[in-house]
């Protein structure tokens, strides 16, 4: 991923060895399964953190989309 130095910390922090769209869509689904499956088993707490996860992967893609470019 190129031209990432002007983003926010957060961005950095979630797209942080993290190369391509594919692989950040990837992880994005990942983090939505295990939030399903976890609200499904009443882990509320792991749910809502896989939850967060997977919102913080869908805004970092949509900031390199907007911003930069993936490679």
């Amino acid at each position: 991923m190129k031209n990432i130095d002007h983003a926010p910390k957060f961005i950095k922090l979630t797209l942080w060895g993290i190369n391509s769209r594919a692989s950040a869509m990837s992880f994005l689904v990942l983090s939505l399964v295990l939030a399903v499956g976890a609200a499904f088993l009443s882990e509320t707490f792991i749910a809502i953190l896989f939850a967060m996860a997977a919102a913080f992967y869908f805004v970092g893609m949509r900031w390199v989309d907007k911003n930069a470019n993936w490679d």
